[in-house]
């Protein structure tokens, strides 16, 4: 069972199905269109858009973390647990939490990019 994660077009996050997407260009991963964003996770659509260049530009490692990031802001969003953390910490805790899970599956062979 080792689907390429880098290709999902779908994943269930605590029962809620979204759709994956991948944006070649930065500012389509924003619904608002700004830039500067890797991925964004849209509540009301259902839809989770990452950046992923295409060629040498992309970097699987950083695709995967910033999906890894969408997925734990998805389940912090179902869960509540955003009402419990200070919103300025919100970003930090993810992030955190998705670099280090993503070090982890990947150095420990759970998952190849």
């Amino acid at each position: 069972m080792n689907k390429n994660i880098l290709n999902i077009k779908k994943i269930i996050i605590l029962s809620v199905p979204y759709k994956v997407s991948y944006e070649k260009e930065l500012f389509k991963v924003d619904k608002d269109k700004r830039t500067g964003l890797l991925g964004q996770t849209d509540y009301l659509d259902k839809n989770i858009r990452i950046y992923r260049p295409k060629g040498e530009n992309s970097n699987n490692e950083s695709v995967f973390q910033t999906l890894l990031h969408e997925i734990i802001h998805g389940i912090i969003f179902h869960l509540n647990i955003e009402d419990h953390i200070n919103e300025d910490m919100l970003e930090t805790v993810v992030d955190n939490l998705a670099t280090g899970l993503a070090d982890t599956l990947i150095r420990n062979k759970i998952i190849t990019l």
